[in-house]
């Protein structure tokens, strides 16, 4: 990737009074959106984030404005649709930008009112997921109406990118590649190895390996637990931590382990883990392993990094960032479980490759792309 200049250039944050929609209120989202409207409030803009009556992160600092409208029950969307398009007109923003549609038909009825009732408004959509991960039979139409609909497509990847041009057809000038990226690196020191483990109670003095995040069959977890009783093998004081929230049935993960008797070596937290206990997780952890068959970025990558964690993976971060990074394959519990004991074996307290002077995106970057994307 190129250098970017180390401040936003004027034309860049042209159109800066922005509003940013995403109605989850906790999870991925939400972490994402707060780092994003930090930074771009940071640097020039004047956020306004809408979002779920039950905000997960409202406890912390923030620099931008900040309204609670929606419900977390579905059939009442299209009443706070409706609320929505009252607050875009109190507010006018030049800019509104779309983290999570709950509802595609509604979204695009909603995105359709927009352009016609505003139609000085650039409109922005960030597929996370190019199609939601629960599909249904008229998605694909739906959603090819919604990114033909919008101004600009914020994609996460090069791969994103090509997939959401190729499958649906779309212009690639209104596609833009911004990392998905999570800012966390102010409260880092806040949390200790040794504290951390005492509340989230974990062995205090064993080699710790942590997946976390939401557990789907996109995660490769059956080649980690596989792997692990290799490395258990090896390093006989390592413990797999699995935390995450399930969103399909974990028997088949639990068959598994079982299979490979390692029920008092995997320690498993299988439920939406808050803010706080996920940074404690981080903040426990020796190195981190992502073995994604199916994921193509992880904003996981930049929070381990801001916990100096060296990572093992499948490819995502390769093109982020080499150092402090161990790349394997795919489906491949053997390589896995090799490249997870030489990511042991490494010099855990080298950590200099995580300064973020050394990251090719830094918040001030992941500004100016956005800006450029919400100029067009």
């Amino acid at each position: 990737m190129k250098d970017l200049d180390n401040n936003v250039s004027k034309d860049a944050k042209s159109l800066n009074k922005i509003m940013m929609i995403e109605m989850a209120g906790r999870g991925k989202l939400c972490h994402y959106t707060y780092s994003l409207g930090t930074v771009l409030s940071r640097f020039g803009g004047e956020v306004t984030l809408v979002t779920s009556k039950n905000y997960e992160l409202e406890g912390l600092p923030r620099n931008f404005k900040l309204v609670k409208t929606f419900s977390d029950r579905l059939f009442f969307f299209p009443l706070f649709f409706l609320s929505l398009l009252i607050r875009i007109n109190r507010e006018r923003p030049q800019v509104i930008h779309f983290q999570w549609i709950a509802s595609p038909l509604t979204g695009l009825f909603v995105i359709k009112v927009v352009k016609r009732v505003f139609s000085g408004v650039r409109i922005v959509y960030t597929p996370h997921n190019v199609l939601p991960h629960r599909r249904r039979f008229f998605f694909l139409g739906v959603w090819a109406l919604i990114y033909r609909e919008v101004h600009m497509i914020i994609a996460h990847s090069r791969y994103n990118k090509a997939v959401i041009c190729d499958l649906f057809e779309i212009d690639t000038k209104r596609v833009r590649v911004v990392p998905d990226c999570l800012f966390f690196d102010h409260l880092v020191e806040s949390y200790t190895k040794e504290d951390s483990r005492n509340r989230l109670n974990l062995p205090k003095d064993s080699m710790i390996i942590l997946f976390f995040g939401y557990i789907n069959r996109r995660k490769g977890i059956e080649y980690l637990i596989e792997a692990f009783k290799g490395v258990k093998a090896a390093v006989p004081d390592a413990r797999l931590v699995i935390a995450g929230e399930p969103v399909e049935d974990f028997s088949y993960y639990m068959s598994c382990i079982r299979r490979f008797n390692l029920e008092d070596d995997i320690i498993l937290d299988l439920r939406y883990i808050p803010f706080t206990d996920m940074l404690r997780y981080f903040s426990s952890a020796d190195i981190v392993a992502l073995p994604y068959v199916k994921v193509s970025q992880s904003p996981i990558v930049r929070l381990a990094r801001s916990f100096r964690k060296i990572i093992v993976t499948t490819g995502i971060a390769r093109s982020e960032n080499p150092e402090g990074t161990f790349v394997t394959d795919p489906y491949n519990a053997e390589k896995l479980k090799d490249t997870i004991i030489s990511a042991l074996s490494a010099d855990l307290a080298d950590t200099s490759w995580a300064d973020e002077t050394a990251s090719p995106y830094s918040s001030k970057d992941i500004a100016t792309l956005t800006f450029d994307v919400y100029n067009g």
